[in-house]
């Protein structure tokens, strides 16, 4: 019988739930959800991660960093990113919590303005 048991959030099983969606245009504020997982890739019932989220716009070689401060903790598991970018386009969402390495957890496209 398998047996898991984890108490922390893994960067590489949790994703977004918009992945592969069209959300929001230029330099209009919008968000995405972050669903975190544990190892066993179930849902987390609560918060408290630090988030560290990159936007990286594909074939080019803008970026977007989100401020700590625009990831809402919704206290079941799940966060909220707010972001404004420059450029449309689809971005892939980089994400890192402390000790754990980058990995890319979704995307979706952002429209012209």
């Amino acid at each position: 019988m398998l047996s898991c048991f984890t108490v922390q959030t893994v960067v590489a099983k949790s994703y977004i739930a918009q992945n592969n969606r069209t959300l929001g245009r230029v330099g209009v504020e919008s968000y995405f959800t972050i669903d975190a997982r544990d190892s066993c890739g179930f849902p987390r019932r609560e918060g408290g991660d630090s988030w560290t989220l990159t936007l990286l716009k594909a074939q080019s070689v803008y970026t977007y960093a989100i401020p700590s401060n625009k990831i809402t903790n919704i206290g079941d598991g799940t966060y909220r990113a707010y972001f404004t970018v420059a450029q449309s386009g689809y971005f892939t969402v980089r994400a890192s919590q402390p000790g754990q390495t980058a990995t890319n957890i979704g995307g979706f496209s952002v429209q012209p303005a």
